[in-house]
This record gives structure tokens, sequence and C-alpha cells, in this order.
């Protein structure tokens, strides 16, 4: 990842070393030279010499009896530098914002607390389904918003039945009305991997949400993106979903 305009303050070099450590992440803990110079596009001469050098300075480190490497503690140390005192819905906030850029619709951050869903984090398009002055903490019923049915989704199935149950004793009437079009989203749900909620929260609402689950299975969250349902349609939703998807799954790696 170099920078070949005339900007005389940008280093390529250290772009280039950046590049390296780039390279390794969950799904390639251990990459050898080749591998690093593939996946970069740099000369493999090029890639030995940043490699030896973030090497020396124990940003990698060589695994004993092989030509591979991984990374090393001082990478450790600055992963934890942007993570220490940083809450999951301020990590997630410049991806937000870039997704309601693009989308230009209300983006919603939610994490479970009983039946309700709370806002860690949104963004709002120009046509905001929300206040603006919604605030951070506030929550919306489970079974009547986007996050909540991707949450849902996203629950297992014990987890899943347990909110099934509870609804139906809380509200009976609401139960039987929302949950078998809950159902019926989350069987698209599984072929798609976002869930349409048009509707849930308002009639004239439509949004389509995805849960987000940390890798170590202990933690569930849900993000959603829509706004009218007359400018929000089907197609929209459905184009914008895929992102939403990637979203997730990127804001899953911060958990």
């Amino acid at each position: 990842m170099t920078k070949s305009s005339g900007d005389r303050q940008f280093v390529n070099a250290l772009a280039r070393g950046l590049a390296v450590l780039r390279c390794f992440g969950a799904a390639r803990r251990e990459l050898s030279v080749t591998e690093i110079a593939r996946i970069t596009g740099d000369p493999q001469p090029t890639v030995w010499r940043l490699c030896h050098t973030l090497l020396e300075l124990g940003y990698l480190t060589r695994i004993a009896g092989s030509e591979k490497f991984m990374v090393g503690i001082p990478c450790l140390a600055l992963g934890y530098a942007v993570l220490n005192g940083k809450s999951f819905g301020e990590l997630a906030l410049p991806y937000l914002q870039t997704f309601c850029a693009r989308f230009d619709g209300t983006i919603l951050l939610c994490g479970r607390d009983g039946l309700d869903m709370l806002y860690l984090q949104r963004c709002l398009g120009t046509s905001p389904v929300i206040p603006a002055n919604t605030p951070i903490g506030g929550r919306v019923p489970i079974f009547e918003s986007a996050t909540g049915w991707a949450y849902v989704a996203g629950a297992r199935e014990d987890e899943r039945h347990e909110l099934f149950e509870a609804y139906k004793e809380q509200n009976p009437a609401g139960a039987a009305r929302v949950i078998p079009r809950l159902k019926k989203a989350m069987a698209d749900y599984e072929h798609t991997g976002w869930i349409m909620a048009r509707g849930a929260h308002h009639p004239d609402i439509s949004s389509v949400g995805v849960p987000i689950r940390s890798p170590d299975g202990k933690s569930l969250y849900a993000v959603s993106c829509g706004g009218l349902a007359s400018t929000f349609t089907e197609a929209r939703l459905t184009a914008l979903a895929r992102s939403l998807v990637e979203l997730g799954a990127t804001l899953a790696g911060a958990l």
C-alpha cells in the first residue's frame, strides 16, 4: 500500500512496513515472506527487508523451526492503545458514520436489556426516523425494532425461546401479531444473512438488520439501517444489506 502522488511528506517505506503487518489477522496468523509478497504485491526481496526490520524491532517474531512469521507483543500493545478506555459504541462510531454517509439512512447499534434494545450508538440520515436528540442509552422494544429482530435472529435457540415466552407473557396480543412475521423474516435471514424488518417499529418505517456476535460467542449486539418506507423500498434495503453484513463482521472484530 504505497502512495504514488506528489505528497513529499508521505513515507512509502513506512507504508509498506505497515502493509506487511496488515496482512496478519485471525484467518492468517502465520505467514511466510512468499505469502506476504503475494498479498501485498511487493517483490520478495523488499518484503524480506521489511520483515527483517520488523523482526529486529519485535513487531514480528519467527516461528521456531519454520520460515513463517507471526506478529509480536509490540503489535498487541498498539491494539490496547486503541481499545483501552473506549466503549464498543465509541469504537463503532467512525464505521457507522461512513455507512450513514454512503446510504443516507438512520443506522443504529444496539445491545439488549431485558425485552428492550438499548441505543449504544446512532447516526442519522437526512430523513431521520428517530429524533435527533434521542440519547445514547435510549431504548426501543426488542420485538418492535429492526435491531431487536436482528438480535433475535442471531440468538441461540434456547435464548430465542426464552425471549418469545417472555414476550407472550408480557404482551399476548403483540406476540400473536409480531412473532409470526418475525419467524418468517428469520427464515429469510437463514438464506441471506440479514433480516428485513418492514414496519417492525412503525408502519411507515422499513429497515434491515444484522446481528453482531463476538468471536468467542459470548456477546451479541445488532445493527440496523433504514428510513421512511416510501424511500427505503425493499429493493433499496436489499442493495445496502450486503454492505451491512460486511459492517457487522467488521464490528464483530472489535469485540
